[in-house]
C-alpha cells in the first residue's frame, strides 16, 4: 500500500489543478460552462436557467449545442440535455422565457405508443399517499408522489415546491405507474409524465431511489423501440451478447464517470460529484476493489457554484489494477453524498483491439482502426497533444463490420499541437485508449 500511495502522487497533483474549474470555460469565453462528459457547453439564459432550476441531477449534461429547431412548427433556438430540451421563448416574461419539452410525450411517439390508450389508474378511491389527476385520469403515489412534490423549476424564490413549480417541471402524468426495461436495461417500475419518466431504484440509497429517465438522450438518438415488461414473454429477435461487456458495474450515485464505466487500464477519465450545495466545501477520496480508501487520496476542495465538480484520473499509472473501484464525494455540511463506479480491465478482457494507429503532420490524415466483435456501435474520441477534444468531420461513431472492423480517418488541423496526441475508443460501454504522433 505504501507503494501504490506514492505511486498516485503525480495524478492527484494534477487533480487538484483541475478541480477547481472542472466545468469552466477559458476566460475569454465569458459566462460559459463546458462539460468535459460529452464535449458541449452552455451560456447566456439556458446556463442561467439551468443552474436556478435543478442543474444536473434534474436536466443532466448538455449533449448538443444551442441550435434552432421546429417546435411545433415555429422556429427557436433550443439546446438538449440527457434528460430534456430547454427551448428559449422571447415572446415571454421571465421566467416562461425558457420551456421545457415534453419529452415524455415525444418519446411515446417515437415508440408508437399512444398515452392516450393507456389504462387509467384514476377514478375510484384516492389512497393518502396518492393524488389524482383529472385532466389525464392517472394517480401519483408513494415515492413518485414524494418526488413530484419536492422538485420543481424555482417561481416564488419561497421555501419548497408549490404544485405549479412542480407541474411547470414534469408536466402531468400520463400513465399509471407500470413495470418497463428502460434503455440501459434496468427492469423498473416506471410512470411516464409530459416532460419526464420517473423510475423507482430500490438498490439506490435514499433519496436517490427515485431517477430521471434520459429522455433527452432517447429523443435525439430516435431510437424507436418500445421497452418490455416482464409480463409481456418475447421471442430474443437481438443477436447473442457481445463479448464486449460492461457487467455488474453499479449506476452511480448522483455522479458519473466519462468516457464510459469499464475502462482498460491505461485510460485517463473524468469523475463527476453533483447534487452539491454551491460553495460548500466537499471531500473526495478513491475506494480500491476491497471498498478500502486508498492512502493519499482523500482531499477538499470547494465546489462550483454550479453544484458540481469533476476530477480527472490516469489509470496508466501502476497502483490501477483491474476490478471494480469507486469515487466517493461527500459535502462537509450537508453530508450529501456522490459515489462513482467504475470497472477497470486488462487489455485482453476488452474484447477491442487497436489494430493500427496512424499519425501524421499539421494538416495530415490521421488514421486508427479497430478489431472488436462484428456489428458493434463504438465511438471515437480525439484529444490533441495540448489536451483539448477535436470535434472534426471523421471522428465519433462506427460500427464494425461483418468481420469486426472499423477505421477512422480524419484530419488535422494547420495549427494543430505537435506531440502526442490521446485516442479513446468505446464499444458497448467499454473503453480502451492509445497515443497517436502529431508531428
Amino acid at each position: 500500500m505504501q507503494l501504490r500511495s506514492r505511486l498516485f502522487i503525480v495524478p492527484f497533483l494534477l487533480m487538484a489543478v483541475l478541480i477547481l474549474q472542472p466545468l469552466q470555460a477559458n476566460a475569454a469565453d465569458g459566462d460559459k460552462s463546458c462539460f468535459n462528459e460529452t464535449g458541449f457547453c452552455m451560456e447566456g439564459r439556458i446556463k442561467q436557467y439551468w443552474e436556478q432550476n435543478g442543474g444536473l441531477a434534474v436536466f443532466g449534461f448538455p449533449i448538443s449545442d444551442q441550435h434552432q429547431e421546429l417546435v411545433e412548427g415555429k422556429p427557436f433556438q433550443v439546446q438538449i440535455f440527457q434528460r430534456n430540451r430547454l427551448e428559449l421563448h422571447p415572446e415571454n416574461a421571465a421566467p416562461y422565457d425558457v420551456l421545457l419539452g415534453r419529452l415524455g410525450v415525444v418519446r411515446l411517439e417515437q415508440q408508437g405508443r399512444d398515452w392516450t390508450k393507456f389504462g387509467k389508474s384514476s377514478g375510484g378511491p384516492v389512497s393518502a399517499d396518492c393524488l389524482a389527476f383529472s385532466d389525464t385520469g392517472q394517480n401519483v403515489c408513494g415515492p413518485f408522489l414524494n418526488y413530484f412534490k419536492t422538485h420543481g423549476l424555482e417561481f416564488d424564490g419561497a421555501a419548497g415546491k408549490s404544485y405549479p413549480e412542480s407541474l411547470a417541471l414534469f408536466g402531468l402524468p400520463i400513465s399509471p405507474s407500470v413495470v418497463e426495461t428502460n434503455g440501459s436495461g434496468d427492469t423498473v417500475e416506471t410512470q411516464w409524465f409530459e416532460r419526464a419518466r420517473f423510475e423507482y431504484h430500490p438498490a439506490n440509497p435514499d433519496p436517490y431511489k427515485v431517477e430521471l429517465g434520459l429522455l433527452g438522450s432517447e429523443v435525439k438518438d430516435g431510437a424507436a423501440s418500445t421497452p418490455t415488461t416482464p409480463t409481456t414473454p418475447t421471442t430474443p429477435t437481438t443477436p447473442a451478447t457481445p463479448k464486449v461487456v460492461c457487467k455488474d458495474v453499479p449506476d452511480s450515485i448522483t455522479g458519473s464517470i466519462a468516457p464510459s464505466r469499464c475502462m482498460a487500464l491505461g485510460t485517463y477519465a473524468w469523475a463527476t460529484g453533483a447534487g452539491f450545495k454551491g460553495g460548500e466545501q466537499v471531500g473526495y477520496w478513491l475506494n480500491d476493489p476491497d471498498g478500502h480508501p486508498v492512502a493519499g487520496t482523500k482531499k477538499t476542495y470547494t465546489i462550483p457554484s454550479n453544484g458540481a465538480g469533476t476530477i480527472s484520473f490516469d489509470t496508466s499509472f501502476s497502483g490501477y489494477y483491474a476490478g471494480l473501484w469507486s469515487w466517493v464525494f461527500e459535502g462537509t455540511t450537508t453530508h450529501h453524498q456522490s459515489v462513482i463506479y467504475f470497472r477497470l480491465m486488462n487489455q485482453k478482457d476488452t474484447g477491442i483491439t487497436l489494430s493500427n494507429i496512424n499519425g501524421t503532420t499539421r494538416g495530415g490524415k490521421a488514421s486508427v482502426s479497430i478489431k472488436a466483435d462484428p456489428n458493434l456501435a463504438c465511438n471515437l474520441e480525439y484529444y490533441d497533444p495540448e489536451g483539448y477534444r477535436s470535434s472534426t468531420e471523421g471522428l465519433g461513431k462506427q460500427t464494425t463490420d461483418a468481420n469486426g472492423n472499423a477505421t477512422w480517418t480524419w484530419t488535422i488541423g494547420n495549427n494543430s499541437a505537435t506531440g502526442y496526441g490521446y485516442l479513446a475508443v468505446t464499444c458497448n460501454d467499454v473503453t480502451i485508449s492509445g497515443e497517436i504522433t502529431i508531428s
